[in-house]
């Protein structure tokens, strides 16, 4: 069983631990998962888990193509799933994102109609058992008259 203690991220490699507030712990990813959830602030990290082992950390860039005009609609389901998804073990990161115009002449065409949702997970079991996950089987019940295909693109950093 994962030994469990709150605690804040700041953004330099640091958690501040609530146990001991002026205590530094440095994120070790094959041995510690974090669970974090955005603010406006930035990232505050609920909860800690220290396992033995863990594989490689997994970034997921998901590509969600929607029916014309329900990208708003869409919107509104997935930000109603994100606190359940950010708070399952072993996510790091996972937010939607939308094209912007930058006038880069190297940036592809925009999708007006596309979402991106960009993940990180601490190794594939987290997220193997995120795709299995009760909500986010109501999830695809509630959006599936609002996608018209889904493709991942599932990353290792090296």
């Amino acid at each position: 069983m994962p030994t469990k203690i709150s605690g804040h991220y700041d953004f330099s490699g640091h958690y501040y631990l609530s146990k001991r507030p002026l205590c530094k712990v440095r994120y070790e990813k094959r041995t510690q998962a974090e669970l974090i959830h955005s603010t406006r602030q930035g990232f505050v990290l609920t909860e800690l888990a220290i396992q033995p082992e863990m594989g490689p950390m997994i970034h997921v860039i998901a590509t969600v193509d929607l029916v014309k005009g329900k990208r708003d609609a869409f919107l509104t389901e997935f930000h109603q799933l994100m606190p359940k998804v950010q708070a399952e073990m072993g996510c790091l990161e996972y937010g939607p994102t939308v094209d912007v115009d930058t006038g880069i002449a190297a940036q592809s065409p925009l999708r007006n109609d596309t979402v991106t949702v960009v993940e990180k997970w601490t190794d594939l079991s987290a997220l193997e058992k995120h795709l299995i996950a009760p909500h986010m089987t109501d999830y695809r019940a509630r959006v599936k008259e609002l996608v018209l295909g889904v493709k991942l693109q599932i990353l290792q950093p090296i």
